[in-house]
């Protein structure tokens, strides 16, 4: 009798598996017809590598485009639940974001490109398990890597200047779109663009003028700073458009000083006389109408004009830019420039508030870029230029880990996913004792110990 049963369960779990097998079977088919039908109503069968993978629901919803019908599903779903709370849950979120079961989501990669490059050319040992390198251990080294992919491809934010690398500093670069371009050869555009330069030439000698008034100590500098940025082609503009702006903004806030100083009396602090007030005013009356004919320019003052969202700190800001001066990561024009943005005038005037915001947004881009750059590194991801950029990548790491506080602090307002992986990225700087391991040829792979073991 035990025997006979034993054939009967044995016999039933056969035909389970041959009715599942059945139904699979006939799931796949019922795909590979749903591309044949797809082909026959499109000229052309190269859109259909960018088509789901399946062009069918499972459960034979024609509404739906889920990549996942329930035979697929279900299994996915029951390993996801019990990996839960470990690393093992990037395998299900891999398939899930390269077969997403939502309709009208399409495929996308989890870890973005960088990270996935990375996981992908690691070498055999990185993945083969020892007494010491467990199967937990490789997972948590794959959501390590995961995380640095996160901070290596932030970007920057639109609301301040941006950064480049340049050499061995980040300079302020923030350049114009082709619609910039077209709008530079305009004739109307150059026409004005050298009627301002004229008004500066005149405006020279006033400007120093006002500088001997109690004060307006730093009014020449900015005014300097403004001549030089709008010196040269009209050609040249769109090249610079954010530093012009910038420089353009500065200088304008001195009008916010002058209406503080009318409303406001301080002490020996003099406003402008009438004649020095007005030929300001012409020349920044001058200066803004054109320098909005710029999309870009006029996107960047829009923004900064109606940031309602919270504003990263300005003093951490300007600590952030002393520091990354005293540790030559940006030269001194692009600090003074920044610190005097984020300095003049601190309470009132729509203008300055406007240089706030983008002063505190271009020191909130530094961190971001300097995040980039190091996490790009660890990624094996500026091996292609590495010989030219390890004085850059080694001055950012170092940077990073003297100013972890100051970074995460100015950083507080971004998602706690994106501060997770800022965490792990300071995490593995601060264990490599001697900075970061840069040496003669690409960038190491494996894990930070790893390479600290090798290397030592």
């Amino acid at each position: 009798r035990a025997a006979a049963c034993a054939a009967a369960y044995a016999a039933a779990d056969a035909a389970a598996a041959d009715a599942a097998a059945d139904a699979a079977y006939a799931a796949a088919w019922s795909e590979v017809v749903a591309d044949c039908a797809w082909l026959k109503n499109h000229s052309t069968s190269s859109g259909l590598i960018s088509e789901p993978l399946r062009l069918i629901d499972g459960q034979g919803d024609e509404g739906s485009r889920a990549n996942l019908p329930p035979w697929a599903r279900m299994p996915l779903d029951a390993f996801a639940a019990s990996a839960k709370g470990s690393s093992w849950h990037l395998i299900a979120d891999w398939y899930r974001a390269i077969l997403p079961s939502a309709p009208d989501t399409r495929p996308g990669s989890l870890f973005g490109e960088a990270a996935t490059v990375a996981l992908a050319t690691q070498p055999g040992e990185f993945w083969t398990v020892t007494d010491e390198r467990t199967p937990d251990s490789i997972m948590d080294d794959v959501a390590g890597i995961a995380s640095i992919g996160r901070v290596a491809s932030l970007s920057q934010d639109p609301l301040g200047n941006t950064w480049s690398e340049i050499q061995s500093q980040f300079k302020l670069a923030q350049s114009g779109t082709a619609e910039d371009i077209e709008q530079a050869r305009t004739p109307i555009v150059g026409q004005l663009h050298a009627g301002i330069q004229r008004r500066i030439r005149d405006f020279a000698p006033i400007a120093r003028r006002v500088e001997d008034e109690h004060g307006w100590e730093n009014f020449v500098a900015s005014f300097d700073r403004l001549s030089d940025a709008l010196s040269g082609s009209i050609s040249d503009i769109p090249g610079r458009i954010g530093t012009v702006y910038d420089v353009a903004i500065e200088f304008s806030s001195y009008l916010d000083q002058d209406d503080d100083l009318r409303k406001y009396p301080k002490g020996n602090v003099s406003c402008l006389d009438p004649e020095r007030r007005r030929a300001f005013e012409n020349l920044v009356l001058a200066i803004a109408p054109w320098l909005r004919r710029f999309p870009t320019a006029r996107s960047i003052d829009d923004e900064t004009g109606n940031f309602l969202g919270k504003l990263p700190d300005r003093l951490l800001a300007i600590e952030l830019i002393n520091a990354a001066g005293e540790a030559s990561l940006i030269s001194e024009s692009d600090r003074r420039l920044l610190v005097e943005i984020l300095t003049i005038l601190r309470e009132r005037g729509h203008i300055s508030t406007k240089a706030s915001v983008r002063g505190a947004h271009t020191a909130r881009n530094l961190a971001i870029a300097t995040i980039s750059l190091v996490g790009s590194f660890y990624l094996g991801a500026v091996s292609s230029s590495y010989s030219g950029q390890s004085e850059i990548v080694e001055k950012s790491g170092k940077f990073l880990a003297e100013k972890e506080k100051l970074i995460i602090e100015l950083m507080t307002d971004a998602p706690s996913d994106l501060k997770r992986s800022l965490a792990i990225l300071l995490e593995r700087i601060g264990k490599e004792p001697r900075g970061l391991p840069l040496k003669d040829g690409a960038p190491p792979t494996g894990t930070p110990g790893e390479v600290r073991r090798r290397r030592d």
